[in-house]
C-alpha cells in the first residue's frame, strides 16, 4: 500500500503514520517496534495495562536538553507560519501539550481508536506538505508524529504506560533486554557491533538469515 505514497522522504516518520492509520478497521491490539529498535526479552506484561504504552514520555517544558529541542521546533514552526492541524484551535492549544511520547516502541488497545489520530496526522502532512516544506527544523519529524500524536491524545484524555520512566533509565534498559538507536547512534560501529555480537550469541540463525541479505 506504500506504491502510492506521495510525501517526500525527509518526512521519515511518514511510513509509520501510516503503518498506525492502516489498522482503522482493526478490532485487535497493535504493536510497533521501530527499525532500529531492539528487543532481546518480551516486553514486561505491565506495559500492557493501558490502552496507550510508549517508550517514554519526554518533557516538553522543562530545562532538559529534549525540552529545548522541543521548544525549538515548536517556534519553528509557529515562525513558518504553517496551517495549524486538524482540531487544533489555537496557537495557544497547540502549545498545550507537556509531553511528546518517544514511539520507538507503541502499544495501542483497540487499535482502531489510535489509527483515526494517526489518519488525521498523515492527511495533514499530505494535503499541507507544500506549506510544511517551509518548516526546516532538524526536529520537524517529531514535532509531527510524537508532539502532535501526543497533543491527540490529551484530548482524548487517553492514559499512557511508559516502558522508561525518565529519559536515561539505562540500567532498566538492559533489565528489558531494550537497545533503541537513537539518532547518530544508529551509525556508531562499537554499538553496532555490540548488538550484531549479541544477536550471533543468543539468535544464530536469525544472525545467519540477516548474514545472507
Amino acid at each position: 500500500s506504500l506504491a502510492d505514497f506521495t510525501v517526500e522522504p525527509d518526512w521519515w516518520m511518514a511510513g509509520k503514520l501510516h503503518a498506525y492509520a492502516s489498522q482503522r478497521t482493526s478490532t485487535v491490539p497493535f504493536l510497533h517496534v521501530d527499525l532500529d529498535c531492539f528487543l532481546f526479552k518480551p516486553l514486561p506484561d505491565w506495559f500492557f495495562d493501558r490502552d496507550l504504552g510508549a517508550q517514554i514520555a519526554e518533557a516538553v517544558h522543562g530545562g532538559s536538553v529534549m525540552s529545548w529541542l522541543y521548544c525549538e521546533a515548536l517556534q519553528s514552526f509557529l515562525d513558518a507560519k504553517c496551517c495549524l492541524p486538524p482540531g487544533v484551535l489555537n496557537q495557544e492549544n497547540f502549545l498545550s501539550c507537556p509531553t511528546a511520547h518517544n514511539l520507538g516502541v507503541l502499544y495501542v488497545r483497540p487499535a482502531s481508536q489510535f489509527a483515526r489520530i494517526a489518519d488525521k496526522t498523515l492527511t495533514y502532512l499530505i494535503e499541507e506538505g507544500k506549506a510544511l516544506s517551509r518548516f526546516t527544523h532538524a526536529c520537524r519529524c517529531m514535532i509531527l508524529e510524537q508532539y502532535l500524536i501526543s497533543l491527540y491524545a490529551q484530548m482524548h484524555e487517553w492514559k499512557w504506560s511508559y516502558l522508561f520512566p525518565e529519559f536515561g533509565e539505562w540500567a532498566e534498559a538492559r533489565n528489558f533486554g531494550y537497545c533503541h538507536f537513537l539518532a547518530k547512534a544508529k551509525m556508531n560501529p562499537v554499538y553496532t557491533a555490540r548488538v550484531c555480537e549479541i544477536v550471533q550469541q543468543q539468535y544464530p540463525e536469525a544472525f545467519e538469515r540477516c548474514q545472507s541479505l
